[in-house]
């Protein structure tokens, strides 16, 4: 008889400290609650971490151009122009003025970023380097435009094809240099892979080119300018024994002057981020190049813009984008026109907006719907539009 309740009493003890299969059901529950709600907060603050980081690199290009501006009294050139359209750096659509361009705003800031020296005379000689693998060969016309003879061939695997840390946003997609976007025009060594960047520089509010060059090649100024454009480069054309010299034109002092920008520095934006996709044949985000989406942007669309529709959500209208990109898809774009009236959109893989940095140097992000007035406004250098507020 006592053994029997002793039993018992062991036995109920024993159920007393154990867990019931409900039990352990709930814990299960409120622990797979509590790591549901931990691992989106964990990946919010990574990619805070990651928008800081991005926005630093461009708060470093903004010091980076102003370093320019102290130094050579302009920011750099957008787009130069160049005269001879079969070595063209870039290709932009059809016609003298659009086709031909040389080196962009990101090659002359290489310098100023210590990657390499700019296109300057150096101590009399007549090398110069973008990047150190990159060597060109030129003359000095006498007016500070350094005349670029060599091109295509001396850039393979120079600074065109390389990572630049500088450029590289760490929100972006991760670059695969086998799928880089492949230029098989004119470079004599074979085809030739453009590396992948984030930044590009602000072209104003409206088109790629906002207004017809003249004879001698001169853009007259629109309140659609922004602080980066094509430029018109003294002597761009001219010739010597009856041949036209300088296949690429170089000049520090030939961009838009702090003085020129009559909206002010704080309120003008300079360059904010681009997308790309890994394929040979889109264009967006390859860096060495001039199109929109590339190495330039235009705030005549949202940041992010993505929609079927003309007005501010339009998708790009550019070239040089993969046509197999789905419509669902906010990388999609229209390729139906190769001249000056095309654009692309600052774009970002930050939810809500983009990372942009100002004239003065000043970094900050705007959200995807930002007032466009106030978007368009910070894109342009004289709109006489700087009653409106920051958005940051």
């Amino acid at each position: 008889m006592n053994s029997y309740c002793c039993c018992r009493l062991l036995s109920t003890r024993r159920k007393a400290c154990g867990f019931t299969l409900v039990e352990l059901l709930v814990v299960i529950a409120i622990i797979g609650a509590l790591v549901g709600l931990l691992i989106p907060a964990v990946q919010a603050s990574r990619e805070s971490a990651r928008r800081g980081q991005c926005a630093n690199n461009l708060k470093q290009i903004g010091l980076a151009l102003n370093a320019h501006e102290t130094t050579y009294g302009a920011y750099p050139p957008g787009a130069t122009l160049c005269s001879d359209t079969s070595k063209a750096w870039a290709s932009i659509g059809v016609g003298q003025y659009i086709g031909c361009q040389g080196p962009n705003w990101n090659m002359f800031l290489l310098e100023q970023l210590d990657m390499g020296r700019s296109p300057a005379n150096v101590n009399g000689t007549t090398e110069y380097s973008y990047y150190s693998e990159v060597v060109f060969m030129s003359e000095t016309n006498g007016n500070g435009v350094d005349e670029l003879e060599h091109g295509w061939d001396q850039q393979h695997d120079g600074a065109s094809t390389k990572n630049i840390a500088a450029y590289i946003c760490p929100s972006s997609d991760r670059r695969n240099p086998n799928m880089d976007y492949t230029d098989t025009g004119n470079d004599v060594e074979g085809p030739l892979k453009m590396s992948r960047g984030n930044y590009a520089a602000c072209w104003g509010s409206q088109y790629y080119l906002n207004s017809t060059p003249d004879a001698n090649g001169i853009f007259p100024h629109t309140p659609y300018d922004g602080l980066f454009g094509v430029t018109y480069i003294p002597g761009w054309n001219t010739t010597y024994n009856g041949q036209t010299t300088g296949t690429w034109k170089v000049c520090h002092t030939c961009g838009v002057r702090a003085a020129s920008v009559k909206d002010g520095l704080s309120n003008t934006m300079a360059c904010s981020e681009v997308c790309f996709i890994n394929s040979q044949a889109e264009g967006r985000g390859s860096w060495p190049i001039t199109m929109p989406g590339a190495s330039s942007f235009m705030a005549r669309t949202a940041p992010n813009a993505a929609g079927t529709d003309a007005g501010f959500h339009a998708f790009d209208h550019t070239f040089g984008c993969d046509t197999t990109i789905p419509p669902t898809d906010p990388m999609h774009c229209i390729t139906d026109q190769k001249d000056g009236n095309i654009w692309a959109a600052a774009r970002s893989r930050h939810p809500g907006g983009v990372n942009v940095v100002m004239a003065d140097g000043a970094a900050g992000f705007v959200s995807n719907s930002v007032n466009m007035g106030i978007w368009q406004a910070m894109a342009t250098i004289n709109g006489e539009d700087v009653s409106q507020p920051r958005p940051f």
